[in-house]
């Protein structure tokens, strides 16, 4: 005879639960939404947090492959359903627990890369990147859209791709400082690996052009990056400008006036009449290690008419305990021009900031009226 056990609390969650579901999946899916958002925005950005970076980078990779291998290992054993035992009958018979684990760990790894990568997108001026980001934040901050985009096989690859992408952007010159001429050559072959179908490993001779179109489109991605400018690439996200600026003349590191993003052109006229220098105060943050090259570019009205080297940025040395430091006042790169031509005609002068190979990290520009 079958026991069952009631009780007055227990059949009262089970008449709300099912007189108000709607609202109740409602309100736990705003409950989600609202909790990642807020954990995002408190999320610490220092160099230290690289390695929780990384870590949630390898949680989305592997969870997501994995559960990729599990579902054709799976179809298997269902051919076999029988002969299970233990664990594996245990599985095979809960495919829902299964998927929700996947679902929630890589949901979990992608909200942090996102979030933590959003305002340093910001930073780096990475407006096309910023944008993709904050859609893929948006789809895994909302539980009911995650749930249906993370079982659609292309999509993950996208996503295991793109994350890997900023993540890695943000990483590679924390603890590679010494090769950040190699940097796109690194980020492009991880994305890539990152891509791949995974899934195949049980089903090779099953594979069709389909199950490469997330790498044939990162891939072209990648091979569409090489000709464009720089500045047009995905950006360094741990080496950025601290508040650049354009000005007059600079003494002890600091502009004796500065100007703001839209200034009157009788200034221009007049300092550059009294032969005063019209400087580019350019401060670099980076982690320690970092040893490169600067170059300013001058730009009028969107013509470049000069670059200027600078000596190499150094980033400050790693503590005695091996973690890295970071210089929040950044190192003070800066560069002045005394020969502007056309000054009395000028609408815009900007100057763009290069580390090593024509690694973009942003500008300082100002407009005249």
């Amino acid at each position: 005879m079958a026991l069952t056990l009631k009780h007055p609390v227990i059949e009262r969650l089970q008449s709300l639960w099912a007189n108000h579901s709607r609202k109740l999946n409602f309100a736990l899916t705003a409950l989600s939404f609202l909790w990642g958002l807020i954990s995002g925005i408190l999320l610490k950005r220092d160099y230290e947090h690289s390695r929780s970076l990384l870590s949630y980078l390898g949680l989305l990779v592997i969870v997501s492959a994995a559960f990729r291998i599990w579902l054709e290992y799976e179809s298997r054993l269902a051919r076999r359903r029988h002969e299970l035992r233990g664990l594996r009958r245990f599985l095979v018979q809960k495919p829902g627990l299964v998927a929700g684990i996947a679902s929630f760990g890589t949901q979990y790894a992608v909200q942090y890369i996102t979030m933590f990568c959003i305002p340093l997108l910001v930073l780096a001026g990475g407006w096309a990147t910023l944008g993709v980001t904050i859609v893929i934040a948006g789809i895994s901050l909302v539980d009911p859209w995650w749930s249906k985009a993370s079982s659609l096989p292309w999509f993950m690859a996208v996503i295991r791709c793109f994350g890997a992408a900023i993540a890695i952007s943000y990483a590679f010159p924390v603890y590679f400082p010494e090769h950040l001429d190699d940097f796109y050559l690194y980020l492009s072959t991880v994305a890539l690996i990152a891509a791949l179908p995974w899934d195949l490993t049980l089903r090779w001779q099953q594979r069709r052009i389909q199950h490469f179109i997330p790498v044939l489109i990162a891939l072209s991605i990648i091979l569409a990056e090489i000709p464009l400018h720089s500045r047009l690439r995905l950006p360094l996200l741990s080496i950025w400008l601290k508040d650049p600026v354009i000005g007059v003349n600079i003494a002890n590191y600091q502009l004796s006036e500065v100007w703001p993003k839209e200034e009157d052109r009788t200034k221009l006229v007049t300092a550059l009449s009294a032969n005063q220098s019209i400087c580019c105060f350019t401060p670099i943050v980076s982690p320690s290690g970092v040893s490169t090259a600067v170059t300013h570019e001058w730009v009028i009205d969107g013509k470049a008419v000069d670059r200027i080297a600078l000596s190499a940025i150094r980033g400050p040395k790693p503590s005695a305990d091996g973690t890295v430091q970071t210089n929040e006042r950044g190192f003070r790169t800066f560069s002045c021009k005394r020969n502007i031509p056309h000054a009395d005609t000028l609408h815009e002068l900007t100057c763009r900031v290069y580390l090593g190979n024509d690694l973009y990290l942003g500008k300082a520009a100002v407009s005249f009226h």
